[in-house]
């Protein structure tokens, strides 16, 4: 009986966390956010939103007020000026880090920074290192 009430508690928190991670006024800010972003940077193709970053234990105890999230390049060049729902993510495309301070006098600089491109996993026979498993003949024949 009582995993049960703490499993009930567990799935509460996480529901109400992800319930004012998703709320309206954030997805509008993210989107007005990356809307200046596409504007602004010297990019060759826009960049669309990819995850929402939740904020860590420490930034939660200091009360910060920045919205942070990641984006990630489209196929769509920035000149041809669509909108982004009709434009996928670049299979190569670069991802980035944004944080979006919510004090009024910072509420539309977007700061991003690239992220490092996860490691590429080889294929057998394409350079990729593979371990072997050596057993040696103890038997001394």
């Amino acid at each position: 009986m009582r995993s049960w009430w703490l499993s009930l508690l567990v799935l509460s928190a996480v529901t109400l966390d992800l319930g004012l991670s998703q709320s309206p006024e954030r997805e509008k800010l993210i989107a007005e956010a990356i809307k200046c972003f596409n504007k602004e940077e010297n990019v060759p193709n826009l960049y669309k939103f990819l995850n929402d970053v939740p904020a860590t234990r420490q930034e939660d105890k200091n009360k910060s007020q920045t919205l942070k999230f990641e984006i990630k390049e489209t196929v769509c060049p920035k000149s041809a000026k669509r909108d982004l729902g009709q434009c996928d993510y670049k299979p190569d495309g670069e991802t980035k880090l944004c944080t979006l301070p919510l004090a009024e006098k910072d509420k539309d600089v977007v700061k991003c920074s690239s992220l490092p491109k996860p490691p590429r996993r080889g294929r057998p026979g394409s350079g990729s290192i593979i371990g072997f498993l050596i057993v040696s003949d103890r038997s001394g024949s």
